[in-house]
């Protein structure tokens, strides 16, 4: 197998052989140990055989490291079959995809994987629900794992991000200016649940952030650009309306500015990600130079307030 910037390649067939040499080999060792160990029992026990036991602890560290091979070599295919990643006809070389400075295991494959499954569903979709679902589950569950956030934050970009966030936004807007309570419910109950979801669904979406800025899968380069290309969802003249607002949204998991935390129920749950300290300055730098060149009140900032009172973006 060779690797080429972030694909780890391989020929299929030739990986399935080996996964299949390598669990026969088990399954003989395994064989030859109890063939050992009930013939010692059957002799009334003439030999010390600690060694001998101690193999079955081998052979099962063989399986797993069996099993983490051809899982890896499931993901190419799978990655391959769907256009997720690079495949190679003339030789019949597939591939799958491993963010740079992680170390090619089976845990960093599968969760790079789930990343990349997750962010084409995210892209692909137009169901609000299906979206929902999909953040406030998977995206949300491996929020501190820095092989997906920072795969996940890298495929979608800050202005996918951006828009994710504001469909989540928008998606409880709709739902707060016209309530949909299921009969005989509890309104409260029901109330507090949407807003759980929409928070706990901008949370994965900044705690992902949050974890690839703080993680060793993103260089100083790559966070220092994506902090850049974040702060220009606020001062980008071509950026989407939303963008302003959305930029809070990723920074703080809410319309807040200073914790991150929010009370649902009674109870308080964490709400949007825990940055490094050089992206934030990056960021604050980034407005800092914005402001004091745009004289006057800032435009990111007329358009931030006009999203969060409903007024009409249009043209902006």
């Amino acid at each position: 197998r060779g690797r080429m910037m972030t694909y780890i390649y391989l020929n299929y067939e030739n990986m399935k052989n080996v996964v299949a040499s390598l669990a026969g080999y088990a399954d003989k060792a395994e064989k030859a140990r109890s063939d050992v160990m009930t013939a010692n029992d059957y002799s009334n026990n003439p030999s010390h055989l600690s060694n001998v036991s101690k193999l079955s602890e081998k052979v099962r560290e063989l399986r797993d490291k069996t099993k983490e091979i051809d899982d890896r070599v499931e993901v190419a295919k799978a990655q391959s079959e769907s256009g997720l990643s690079a495949k190679d006809e003339s030789t019949g070389m597939i591939s799958y995809y491993l963010p740079d400075n992680v170390e090619d295991s089976g845990k960093n494959v599968i969760s790079a994987n789930q990343a990349i499954v997750d962010a084409k569903k995210a892209k692909e979709t137009t169901d609000d629900e299906e979206l929902n679902q999909l953040l406030t589950g998977s995206a949300f569950s491996n929020k501190d794992d820095p092989v997906y956030s920072a795969t996940f934050s890298e495929q979608m970009g800050p202005e996918g991000m951006a828009e994710l966030a504001d469909r989540m936004r928008r998606r409880w807007d709709i739902w707060k200016d016209n309530p949909n309570y299921p009969p005989g419910g509890n309104s409260t109950e029901e109330y507090d649940k949407k807003y759980a979801e929409y928070l706990q669904g901008l949370s994965a979406l900044s705690g992902n952030i949050a974890t690839a800025s703080k993680s060793s899968v993103w260089d100083s380069d790559k966070k220092t650009a994506y902090a850049k290309n974040l702060v220009k969802l606020a001062t980008d003249p071509n950026a989407p309306p939303y963008g302003p607002r959305s930029f809070n949204l990723l920074l703080t998991g809410g319309d807040r500015s200073v914790e991150n935390s929010a009370t649902v129920n009674e109870r308080s749950m964490s709400v949007g990600g825990v940055f490094d300290k050089q992206f934030l300055l990056t960021v604050a730098q980034g407005i800092e130079e914005y402001e004091k060149s745009a004289g006057g009140y800032p435009e990111w900032m007329r358009k931030y307030n006009m999203s969060t009172s409903g007024a009409s973006l249009a043209g902006s």
